[in-house]
């Protein structure tokens, strides 16, 4: 599981309601679910972060361009370096982080496939991913 990646849209959209003050911010009754998970599991890393002092720059950056793909970078690089020197914490995170159950379909000319393969394709463009686990069935031995 990629923690840093499934993490990351929650956290950026915390960043981007609350801003620099998502680290202190209390609940609010107003914040999407999303929003809401983003900034607890920002709480979390800031906690464990070795030098919080840049994670908070990192976080501080984002706020400040919201739209930055080099803050966005950055940030994903800070929380990465904080689940690698706390395995621990990345397990906290990643029991935080909800479990997809089910496929999600959207937009115009969109389709998906699941189980051990997940296709999306829209507008003529079609990304997929093969899961391969080692406890799926063996199609031979049918």
């Amino acid at each position: 599981m990629d923690v840093v990646g499934e993490a990351l849209p929650a956290i950026i959209s915390a960043v981007r309601t609350y801003g620099d003050t998502v680290l202190t911010a209390g609940e609010q009754a107003a914040a999407s679910g999303t929003v809401s998970l983003g900034r607890r599991l920002l709480q979390k890393l800031f906690g464990g972060a070795p030098k919080p002092v840049v994670f908070e720059d990192a976080v501080a950056n984002l706020a400040a361009a919201p739209e930055s793909d080099d803050a966005v970078a950055a940030l994903r690089l800070q929380i990465g370096n904080v689940l690698a020197r706390h395995p621990e914490l990345r397990d906290e995170i990643a029991a935080m982080l909800p479990h997809q159950t089910g496929n999600t379909v959207s937009g115009d000319g969109s389709a998906n496939a699941g189980r051990d393969q997940n296709i999306s394709a829209s507008g003529g463009t079609a990304v997929g991913v093969l899961n391969i686990h080692p406890s799926s069935p063996d199609p031979t031995t049918r």
